[in-house]
């Protein structure tokens, strides 16, 4: 029911930014979750590849993997 002063849509209104609002911080933090995992793996990937190339460079000089 809508009172004198047009409460009920006052309220509503108020529902629906709050709402905005979470959903707003709700994608900010998936979105930075997201973006450190992105980081983590860029970074354990180059260093898989690093130690990679030292194993096949130690290899290619007759010191290791035989």
């Amino acid at each position: 029911m809508i009172g004198v002063n047009g409460e009920a849509k006052v309220n509503n209104k108020k529902i629906r930014a709050q709402a905005i609002i979470e959903y707003v911080w709700l994608v900010i933090i998936v979105s930075l979750a997201i973006g450190a995992m992105t980081f983590y793996l860029n970074r354990k990937i180059e260093i898989r590849v690093r130690h990679l190339n030292e194993e096949l460079n130690e290899a290619s000089r007759g010191y290791g993997l035989i």
